[in-house]
């Protein structure tokens, strides 16, 4: 299993009201890897694929949103797996502990997903800081929940990329970003696009 992690919003940023996380959970990474490729070749000149390595979401045309997203939905065996949390909701106690807010997410995420079903998992993210943990003590974390406790022999790897060289990042963005639309903005376009590939969403508030 491949999972694809990515985030929207900020959690201490006054600015955004919302904070989104994003699983996209699959298989067989190669179809989105691909649609990248596809869509930046479909809707970029030869000029400016060169000069750009990675589109983000919030600077793409709704062309070539709209392109990326109506194809993303062609392609089979993914799912989504989504959360969010509003910043009013963090209490008090948790303020200044964005690194163990978002490892507590991660670890709901995966077991929304059903993580524990699969024998060999590559939790792929984008390489960040992560303020109030480091990153081995969350990745000793993740393992410990989803891998050290099960009987049976169990391959769990963290990986933490530079987006720009993955493009399954680069797929998470863009689901991120219609997730993010919808809860920040009021704004559901993007997301009824990809609906039908969100298994499951829901409020992280209870987690903290």
């Amino acid at each position: 299993m491949y999972i694809f992690l990515d985030e929207a919003g900020n959690l201490t940023d006054d600015k955004d009201d919302h904070f989104v996380l994003t699983g996209i959970f699959t298989l067989n990474p190669k179809p989105l890897r691909k649609l990248i490729r596809r869509t930046r070749k479909a809707k970029l000149s030869s000029r400016n694929r060169r000069k750009n390595s990675e589109i983000k979401a919030s600077k793409a045309t709704d062309k070539y949103k709209k392109y990326l997203y109506e194809h993303l939905m062609k392609i089979n065996n993914f799912e989504v797996f989504a959360l969010y949390l509003k910043v009013s909701d963090i209490p008090l106690h948790m303020k200044g502990k964005e690194g163990i807010i978002y490892l507590r997410m991660t670890e709901e995420l995966l077991k929304l997903g059903l993580v524990e079903k699969y024998n060999n998992v590559n939790l792929i993210m984008d390489h960040r800081s992560l303020k109030g943990i480091t990153q081995n003590a969350f990745n000793v974390a993740i393992y410990e929940e989803f891998a050290a406790s099960f009987k049976c022999p169990k391959l769990f790897n963290v990986y933490h990329v530079d987006s720009q060289k993955d493009k399954g990042i680069q797929i998470c963005d863009f689901v991120t970003h219609a997730v993010y639309q919808k809860y920040q903005r009021q704004n559901a376009d993007w997301y009824k696009m990809i609906e039908n590939k969100i298994a499951k969403i829901e409020d992280a508030k209870n987690l903290l």
